[in-house]
């Protein structure tokens, strides 16, 4: 008589391994796809007769789009798609009342945190992949050497500082997500955040007083041209510290402002190209002030989340 079979054990997750990141990026997503898989097929059926269109208006038409226009394009993606996604699903965790089941596993509450603010960051990930589907087109198609690697440059930065606000966006999110614990709730808050950022506020300082530019003006006539297209250091930081003092610094955080005066100076004018170029510390700054309050942001809620589990 044959001896009983032993069920085979589940193998459990490596060190390095995050078995919520699997489930969030993966399980998730193929439990949608079973459940409304002709609203999937749509979607990519929709997405790749766009992406065609696109292809041929730029075989076609191969001046008529620049990486300018594509930088605005998909900072407005980021601005209203990210909100969605942000939260990590970790409203969704507490309105189906399976939030503190997660304290009960042997997962640590820096895999859980990760687990949650990490799909979410893959997700961005995902939207900046799509995003260079787009310009590869526009940079490689009817240009020059000299054309293609100013394009190139250009996108770069540019897709830099939608990422790093992406990033924002998304330990925004979560904190929110975790202090209110309703989906809805945090989808709205996030919008209601970037109408105040990124329109309210600014539109509130021009009306009293404070417009843009007023300091590198300044800047510009105090130091010699030469300096400013060298890229003098002093002058960076006399640049930003004013920007501080005066409280532009409103309007230069601003990621659309940002990309805006950036991609003016550097089509327009030498000069004020080199005030504003990114090889300079354009749009480096900004970036890595959005990733610095996105990881701080992100701890604070890390701290939180072991705080009220009180569990590594």
């Amino acid at each position: 008589m044959s001896a009983p079979t032993v069920p085979s054990q589940p193998t459990p997750p490596t060190k390095h391994e995050n078995p919520l990141i699997t489930y969030q990026w993966l399980g998730v997503w193929r439990q949608s796809y079973r459940r409304h898989p002709f609203l999937y097929i749509l979607v990519f059926v929709t997405l790749t007769l766009f992406y065609g269109l696109f292809l041929m208006l730029e075989l076609r038409y191969p001046e008529s789009i620049e990486t300018v226009h594509l930088d605005f394009l998909f900072l407005f993606v980021v601005v209203l798609v990210v909100p969605l996604f942000a939260h990590g699903r970790i409203a969704l965790e507490y309105e189906k009342a399976t939030w503190e089941f997660l304290a009960l596993t042997r997962l640590t509450a820096k895999e859980i945190f990760v687990g949650k603010w990490g799909s979410a960051m893959l997700a961005l990930a995902l939207l900046i992949f799509f995003a260079l589907l787009f310009y590869m087109p526009v940079i490689v198609i009817g240009s020059t050497f000299a054309t293609m690697t100013r394009q190139l440059e250009n996108a770069f930065f540019s897709l830099m500082l939608i990422t790093s606000w992406g990033a924002l966006l998304v330990s925004v999110g979560t904190w929110i997500a975790y202090r209110v614990r309703r989906t809805l709730s945090t989808i709205a808050l996030m919008y209601a955040f970037q109408v105040m950022v990124l329109l309210m506020v600014p539109w509130l300082f021009a009306i009293f007083g404070i417009p843009p530019g007023m300091v590198a003006q300044a800047i510009y006539r105090d130091s010699s041209s030469e300096r400013i297209i060298l890229g003098d250091f002093m002058t960076r930081v006399d640049f930003w510290w004013s920007a501080i003092k005066s409280l532009e610094i409103v309007y230069w955080l601003n990621p659309f402002y940002a990309l805006a005066v950036f991609d003016y100076s550097t089509n327009n004018s030498l000069a004020w190209g080199g005030l504003y170029d990114p090889l300079h510390g354009w749009l480096w700054v900004q970036s890595i002030i959005y990733l610095a309050v996105s990881f701080l942001l992100a701890m604070h809620t890390y701290r939180r989340l072991r705080r009220e589990w009180r569990k590594n």
